[in-house]
């Protein structure tokens, strides 16, 4: 198995339908054509690779999508991604897409980036036992708010991210949380046990708001709510988060609503 190290391409925008399955799997079900950044192209012993994201990379969870084809026309069997960030010698947990299926021979995934800067998608296609490529994708991922690391002791490190909705607005808004747990900064964990209450507030107008729907898991590590806002302005979500054993965190997200 050889493995290529490859440089990102400038990021351009493109209209094409490049959206993938729940992990890396396979299923025909089509979805509407979006804007894709593509992250880099390669070919590695006859396999073209192309990386593609739905917006540019920032801290938080990013849907990546993975497009494999050769000269033979063969399928993977498997395509899995592997993070990593040289400068810190640490990953961050990669997960199921919430956004979308697998739309014709692409493969997507979700990454959660914990911090901004330069990192590595070693990107490994699976034809067989016996045969498979690897790419090294370098990309740069910006800075945003949305992560937070907790370590509750010396054993337990949690990774909290919210995903918002395409953009804010007055009213219902739906909201992911996603929820993962490491030891060892490499391999994360997805955690299913979570209780969250969540609590929007307006701190120039001294309230809150009713309305809102508290996340529940949907699926590994993921939980989904609605937070109401009655306004326009500046607003903070809360999210009190609960595990069985008591309280793990209370973490507090800035909002703008246009």
């Amino acid at each position: 198995m050889k493995t290529y190290a490859f440089l990102p391409l400038n990021a351009i925008m493109i209209i094409m339908v490049i959206l993938g399955s729940t992990g890396c799997g396979s299923d025909n079900n089509t979805v509407t054509p979006a804007p894709t950044d593509v992250l880099g192209v390669t070919t590695v012993d006859g396999t073209t690779i192309r990386l593609t994201s739905g917006a540019p990379l920032r801290v938080g969870y990013s849907a990546i999508a993975v497009k494999a084809q050769r000269p033979d026309g063969a399928k993977p069997q498997k395509i899995t991604v592997r993070t990593v960030m040289p400068s810190h010698g640490h990953g961050c947990p990669v997960t199921k897409p919430i956004d979308g299926p697998m739309y014709g021979d692409t493969y997507r995934c979700g990454i959660i980036f914990g911090m901004p800067g330069s990192w590595q998608l070693h990107t490994t296609i699976r034809y067989s036992d016996s045969d498979s490529v690897v790419a090294v994708f370098a990309v740069t991922v910006d800075a945003s708010d949305l992560v937070r690391n907790i370590r509750v002791d010396d054993e337990r490190g949690y990774v909290v991210t919210m995903i918002p909705p395409p953009t804010w607005k007055i009213g219902a808004n739906d909201v992911h949380f996603y929820v993962y747990q490491t030891s060892d900064v490499r391999e994360y964990q997805p955690v299913d046990d979570c209780t969250m209450e969540i609590t929007p507030w307006m701190p120039s107008m001294g309230h809150g708001s009713v309305g809102n729907i508290q996340p529940t898991r949907i699926e590994d590590g993921l939980y989904k709510g609605s937070v109401n806002f009655s306004m326009s302005g500046a607003w903070t979500i809360t999210n009190l988060i609960s595990k069985p054993y008591g309280i793990l965190t209370n973490l507090t997200f800035d909002v703008a609503v246009p």
